[in-house]
């Protein structure tokens, strides 16, 4: 939740200068996009691994935390008291992403384990709501660049984030772990 905001506003970040951004080439943006998608991938394997030991809902919060302390450490890197090189920001992009992009499937995967067969059509339709609204709050996100700027945007996907993994939290003991 919350990544529209400020997701689709991550390589007008990078492109532009600094201290708004990181003053990236296009091409340098689209290969952290794609490495993103690639680690994403990588880390789903790790998630699963990890679903074993703690169960999906536990695996799903520590790498939105993990996601989550990347976030912050982004929208704190222009700051006084954190001025990451670009290098570092790049890293906290990747990770970023890769995080939180990470557990779709196996938080998929519970939402299916719990719903009856005859119901998955119905969620599948609200899950692809969700999606548009994705798309929807990226209006709202440019809305909040024109006005507080990418930092700050960041900040409120930050605050979205949190308030989403913490929702998470009283489930954790209905997913036990599948030690298979």
């Amino acid at each position: 939740m919350g990544s529209g905001i400020a997701y689709k506003f991550i390589p007008l970040f990078a492109l532009s200068p600094p201290p708004n951004g990181l003053d990236l080439s296009p091409i340098a943006i689209n290969g952290i996009l794609a490495g993103m998608q690639c680690l994403a991938t990588a880390l789903g394997l790790g998630a699963q691994r990890l679903s074993r030991a703690i169960g999906p809902i536990g695996a799903a919060i520590a790498y939105n935390t993990l996601g989550i302390t990347n976030l912050a450490l982004i929208c704190l890197s222009g700051s006084e008291a954190l001025a990451l090189p670009c290098w570092a920001v790049v890293t906290c992009i990747l990770l970023r992403g890769a995080f939180m992009n990470g557990v779709g499937g196996l938080t998929g995967a519970v939402l299916n384990d719990h719903i009856a067969g005859k119901n998955r059509g119905k969620w599948s339709v609200v899950t692809q709501l969700g999606m548009c609204t994705w798309s929807g709050s990226a209006v709202l996100g440019g809305a909040l660049v024109d006005r507080i700027g990418y930092r700050h945007t960041l900040f409120v996907t930050l605050g979205c984030h949190t308030i989403s993994t913490c929702c998470l939290l009283p489930i954790v003991p209905v997913t036990r772990p599948d030690r298979q």
